[in-house]
């Protein structure tokens, strides 16, 4: 198990990066509902309407995997369990955890399950 000071830096980002998430999430469902009241005069004001509601929705859909990937992230610091790979138990390189903060594998295992996929 890693301490939890090893990854102060880590986890201050992951807060302000979940902060900004968040906001980012609240500015969209604002963005959305204002959409709504829009008034719709013919098809293509209502092909335009959905398009924006479609995009919305897959960004809003982005930032919510985002904010669950920093929260699980910021959960195992508190527990001391960040920096370990899932898959095999062996440390996740800081430069890894640097990249990606959220890391659940360790380079070699991350790369086996891409070429399992494949």
């Amino acid at each position: 198990m890693t301490t939890k000071r090893k990854f102060d830096t880590i986890r201050s980002s992951l807060l302000e990066q979940l902060e900004e998430s968040k906001q980012r999430a609240l500015r969209l469902e604002k963005d959305k509902r204002s959409l709504n009241l829009i008034p719709i005069q013919d098809e293509s004001d209502a092909a335009i309407v959905h398009e924006n509601d479609s995009v919305i929705d897959r960004i809003d859909e982005i930032d919510r995997m985002k904010i669950t990937q920093i929260e699980e992230a910021l959960d195992r610091i508190e527990k001391g369990e960040y920096g370990e790979c899932q898959e095999c138990g062996g440390p996740i390189s800081e430069k890894r955890l640097e990249a990606i903060p959220f890391a659940l594998e360790c380079i070699r295992c991350a790369n086996l399950s891409e070429k399992t996929k494949e």
